[in-house]
């Protein structure tokens, strides 16, 4: 008897891509002539083309076929099949079906929990600013401190809860991890921070250097780099492929070290080529002044460097050439009145962000700002905005040339907006660097974190008013075929919403599983934050 798996296969995949992606997975079950058509290698990795072209794995298989055709195009059409071993493709597009089912429906797959060390001896956090926001006897902090874990390309770097404490570097993708080649003894931790393959890790000696006044002692403080390699592979994710963690250089971040106080604060960033630090501290004078000292400092991280000024405190051992970081850009309090960027007693920088090259003094650094109406505080705003206040200023590397400024929510309109939506979606241009509009993109809400996979076109956030607490996911319309329950570009503009905008909110129970650390990292595979207990958890699609 003739079956519909008998057609021609052109037929056949035009027919079933009617089907939902779900729907297909389903339908393997239907007769054994059903399961052996859908379960095939080359028509399921079609269907992964058809309906999710901007998934992770669809994006590799794209770039594989390129590279093989580039290096054997007339040896081996399909060259990448000799380097590695033939990938599970009925399985991964069920998993990639799954996944997007999950983003536009609010749902997720699994949920796990990462414990984590908390001995509040080996970590002293840098505090954010005095700062939180109040209305109608409510309250909720502006900013949290930095978290005691980063994620960052799906490596998870936490501190284990073993003896001795180490830092483990998780691989969420094969599951496999290796220890951080960071030697913790003698050491207190002020954060940690994985970005660009780059993990830094800005810690100060336990022991003081010298007394600043009869009851603080100052601590010599440094940063660790490390080099993290992930070898797994998102079209083997079974397999057992620990990430690589290689000491890369070690730099002192301040000049005469700081007290382990929390008046004394310090943002940072980093990328592949630099690392940023704004400090901002009491002048602690014995004369009565009383105005903060402030100091911008960047450093270009140069080629790796095996010197460590930390076992080398008068630099008799410094080596002449490849002694590590370099310090590209020095601003002190007059240098950032000039910029107008120094903060003051009334500070509004929220984060650091650098936008360079790979010259020594290419590019800037970016100095994020906010203040809100509902701000309250030692160090909120004598003159608070009507609404929600954003500016960004990048400052070249070179201190020359204007300010590159970019403000936003000065005032809102009468439809208390303030910005076209369109401007805060994961695709604008300049994004990073430009005022970051969408933490108020749904103003009264607060947008506290969220996670934006680009290429994927899939965004996750946390918004917050006060006892009002959500997360929902946003995927662009290219998704909609993935068939959830959630609104499909089609129904969103039946709806009056944006059109390639569909956004969903998952259960109440999400914000209390990640949003507890007011961080989310991830893309869309995953979404990676911190739960009550002060624990990693990781939320599968």
């Amino acid at each position: 008897m003739f079956q519909l798996t008998d057609l021609p296969d052109t037929l056949f995949l035009d027919i079933i891509t009617h089907l939902k992606p779900r729907e297909i997975v389903v339908h393997r079950r239907v007769s054994r002539a059903s399961h052996a058509a859908l379960t095939r290698p080359d028509l399921s990795q079609a269907l992964l083309h058809v309906f999710f072209p901007r998934s992770l794995e669809c994006r590799t298989l794209r770039c594989q076929i390129s590279s093989a055709n580039e290096s054997q195009p007339a040896l081996v059409p399909n060259a990448e099949l000799a380097t590695e071993p033939d990938s599970d493709w009925p399985s991964i597009f069920a998993s990639v079906a799954r996944r997007y089912y999950s983003l536009t429906s609010g749902t997720y797959h699994t949920l796990t929990t990462i414990p984590v060390l908390k001995d509040a001896k080996c970590f002293y956090p840098f505090n954010p600013w005095n700062r939180t926001l109040r209305r109608d006897e409510m309250t909720f902090p502006l900013q949290l401190p930095d978290r005691r874990w980063t994620c960052s390309d799906g490596i998870i770097i936490y501190p284990a809860p073993s003896s001795p404490p180490v830092f483990e570097a998780l691989d969420l993708s094969s599951n496999s991890e290796t220890t951080v080649p960071f030697d913790w003894s003698s050491k207190i931790v002020r954060r940690v921070r994985l970005s660009h393959h780059i993990l830094v890790i800005e810690w100060a000696e336990e022991d003081g250097s010298h007394p600043l006044n009869d009851s603080e002692t100052a601590h010599r403080h440094f940063a660790s780099a490390f080099t993290v390699t992930t070898t797994s592979s998102p079209l083997h994710p079974s397999a057992s492929s620990p990430p690589i963690v290689e000491f890369r250089s070690e730099w002192k971040i301040h000049y005469l070290g700081l007290p382990l106080s929390p008046s004394d604060r310090l943002f940072s960033t980093h990328n592949a080529t630099h690392y940023a630090l704004y400090a901002h501290q009491p002048t602690r004078s014995p004369w009565g002044e009383d105005t903060p000292l402030e100091r911008l400092v960047v450093w270009s991280l140069n080629a790796p460097s095996a010197y460590r000024p930390s076992i080398d405190p008068s630099s008799t051992h410094k080596p002449t050439t490849d002694a590590g970081p370099e310090i590209v850009l020095r601003l002190t309090n007059g240098d950032l009145d000039r910029w107008g960027i120094r903060q003051r007693d009334t500070p509004r920088l929220m984060r650091l962000v650098l936008d360079t090259t790979h010259e020594a003094r290419g590019g800037n650094v970016v100095l994020q700002e906010e203040d809100h109406q509902w701000a309250a505080g030692p160090q909120s705003s004598e003159t608070p905005p009507a609404r929600h206040f954003l500016r960004s200023t990048g400052v070249p590397l070179t201190a020359l040339g204007p300010a590159w400024v970019d403000e936003c929510g000065a005032e809102g309109d009468a439809e208390r907006s303030f910005c076209p939506a369109s401007s805060s979606s994961s695709s604008s241009p300049g994004r990073a660097t430009a005022a970051p509009c969408w933490r108020h993109e749904e103003f009264p809400y607060l947008t506290v974190a969220e996670v934006v996979d680009e290429a994927a076109g899939v965004r996750v956030c946390g918004r917050r008013c006060f006892a009002m607490e959500t997360v929902s996911a946003i995927v662009d319309g290219s998704f909609s075929a993935g068939g959830g329950g959630g609104t499909t570009t089609a129904e969103a503009e039946e709806d009056g919403g944006d059109a390639g905008r569909a956004e969903v909110q998952f259960p109440d129970d999400m914000w209390r599983a990640v949003m507890s650390g007011a961080a989310l990292a991830g893309d869309e595979r995953w979404v990676v934050g911190e739960d009550g207990a002060g624990d990693v958890s990781v939320v599968r699609f």
